[in-house]
Order: C-alpha cells, then sequence, then structure tokens
C-alpha cells in the first residue's frame, strides 16, 4: 500500500492479482470511513 497527499491511496493484493488505486482529496476527518471503505473493497474481490 502507497499512501498520497489529501487520501490518494494505491493498494496491491498480488493473491487477487488485484491494484485498487483512490485518487481525489479526502478531509481529515473522513479518513477512518475511506480506511473502511478500502477494506470492504478488498474483502469483495477476496471472495471472488
Amino acid at each position: 500500500m502507497a499512501s498520497g497527499y489529501e487520501g490518494q491511496q494505491i493498494t496491491v493484493c498480488p493473491a487477487n492479482d488485484l491494484v485498487v488505486v483512490r485518487l481525489g482529496k479526502t478531509p481529515e476527518g473522513c479518513k477512518e470511513p475511506l480506511h473502511k471503505w478500502r477494506l470492504q473493497v478488498l474483502e469483495v474481490f477476496d471472495q471472488a
């Protein structure tokens, strides 16, 4: 995983042949929901 400026993120999951890129500005108070969203995305692909 790589975290960039204002909430931009790259998550690599080799086991699922998956790369998730999230671009956009994230206000300080929304970082926890963004973390939960990323985990939910990975869980969906893990179940496939």
